[in-house]
């Protein structure tokens, strides 16, 4: 009888620690511009704003890595490429912004969980990813 109830014990815990490991935590990323430049953000090759903003929000993130493209709106900025790093459960904002050589550069400025995330401002673009 010892072993039968020690077995589904040991079944429960083993379901537990499984079933919270596998549940994928999704990330959140705040991207804007240091000097107000307006830009559409575009995740690897999907486009995440309708218009050029100068703050754009990205909800339901589930890869840790993404291939980011900054279009910007003065066609005389150009655009660029980065690298975009997302810790899974957090709300990550990330400035786009010149660096000493005249280059743009995106470089994080801070990082917390969702859950203690502040709610959007109403002047950001929010794009939730699968729309969900």
């Amino acid at each position: 009888m010892k072993s039968i109830k020690l077995n589904m014990l040991i079944a429960l815990l083993v379901m537990v620690v499984f079933s919270n490991t596998s549940i994928a935590q999704n990330a959140n990323a705040i991207l804007f511009t240091e000097n107000g430049e307006r830009f559409t953000a575009i995740l690897n090759g999907l486009r995440q704003n309708n218009k050029p903003e100068t703050n754009v929000k990205v909800m339901g993130l589930n890869a840790n890595t993404y291939k980011l493209k900054v279009i910007f709106e003065d066609l005389a900025l150009g655009q660029s490429n980065f690298n975009l790093f997302i810790e899974p459960g957090t709300e990550s904002s990330f400035v786009i912004k010149k660096n000493n050589k005249n280059a743009y550069v995106l470089r994080p400025v801070s990082s917390v969980p969702i859950a203690e995330a502040p709610p959007s401002p109403a002047s950001s673009e929010v794009v939730k990813i699968g729309r969900a």
